[in-house]
Formats: C-alpha cells, structure tokens, sequence
C-alpha cells in the first residue's frame, strides 16, 4: 500500500508542475509550469499556456498564457495573450487579450489592460 501511494505522488506532482520554476514574465516571481488538466491551482503561482477549458486559479500570482475562460479568485495574476479572463481578487495584469473584456472581468478592482488602469464595469460609460 506504501509503495502504491508512492508511485501515486510521484505522478501527482508529475502532473502538476514540472520540477523546474520559471520566471514570470515581468521576472518578479517564479511560477510553476502546470498542465491544463490540473483545473485549479489551489496553492497559487502556477503557469498554464495554451489551456483550451476553464481553468482556476485560487492560490492567485497565476499566469496564463494563450488560454481560453481562465480565472483568478486569489488575485495577481497575469492574462497574456488570453480570452475571456477573469480576476475576483483584483491586481490583475492583461497583456494583449485576445477577445474584449466581459463586464465585471476584474472585481477585486485595480486591473490593468496592456500597463493602463482600466474600469471593471463599462455600464456607466461610453465605450471609446
């Protein structure tokens, strides 16, 4: 039994990340490459690229790389190249969104989009 949840853990953290942390891409923070079948980094600082279903991200400081419906509830994380991203813990970075941007995408507050501030809510503005 020992040695089966062994083997277990060792696919495990397989699966989750590789063994080797890369930098972020403002090289602030390293980030642990993750598959896009682990649907939700729980401890935060992954780094998923590519992902095609709706990812989590709950640890927050994620970043996620030409993905499809990704999500930040702990915050700090960075959308690059990404669509339909959205931050409920606020201080999100999107770089280059690949779609517009839903109503709400950012509730934490304080995002911004390709290095401006940029308002969570457009119902009570005109759109530029």
């Amino acid at each position: 039994m020992t040695k089966i949840l062994a083997v277990a853990a060792i696919v495990l953290a397989h699966v989750v990340t590789s063994f080797d942390p890369v930098q972020s891409h403002d090289e602030e923070r390293l980030l642990a490459p993750t598959n896009c079948s682990v649907l939700d980094c729980k401890h935060g600082g992954c780094l998923y690229r590519g992902c095609k279903e709706r990812i989590e991200c709950s640890g927050g400081h994620c970043e996620f790389i030409d993905c499809v419906d990704p999500h930040c509830q702990g915050g700090v994380c960075a959308f690059i190249e990404s669509a339909s991203g959205t931050c409920n813990g606020g201080l999100c970075k999107y770089i280059k969104p690949t779609r517009s941007l839903k109503e709400d995408y950012c509730l934490g507050g304080l995002c911004t989009v390709d290095g401006k501030e940029h308002p969570s809510s457009f119902s009570t503005s005109l759109s530029e």
